[in-house]
């Protein structure tokens, strides 16, 4: 389903997509009220990751100039980073104010959103001839 979602939107803009779904759901998190609420943004959040990370995958595939495998594997060190320093920072987060780790993850969500935004216009413009 993510690759028919991919093959007609774009890694791109599906990347795009899943950014904003992902931090559109830590909004909805700040409002949880009850478990069905909870159940419900955690099925935003999940397919939000969902579009992510194939779309991400796919697009550093396709576009490697300098070796697939090593390209494969500089996402793969940044996703473990990601992986080891989230939980703990929005622990943290979670530990100074109940909010708090949730407005963390939306300004990370916004700057990933931008740096998605940057980053495509940028290539855009080195494909342009002239």
């Amino acid at each position: 389903m993510v690759g028919r979602f991919i093959n007609r939107l774009g890694e791109e803009k599906t990347a795009l997509t899943g950014i904003v779904l992902m931090g559109f759901s830590f909004v909805l998190f700040i409002f949880t009220f009850d478990v069905p609420s909870s159940i419900v943004f955690m099925f935003v959040f999940a397919a939000g990751v969902g579009l992510i990370r194939p779309s991400i995958s796919s697009s550093v595939s396709k576009r490697d100039e300098s070796g697939q495998g090593f390209s494969m594997g500089i996402l793969q060190g940044y996703d473990s980073l990601g992986r080891a320093i989230g939980p703990a920072l929005g622990g943290f987060m979670l530990d100074v104010g109940l909010n708090l780790g949730y407005l963390t993850a939306i300004v990370i969500s916004t700057l990933a959103l931008v740096t998605l935004a940057v980053g495509s216009r940028s290539k855009a413009r080195l494909a342009r001839p002239g």
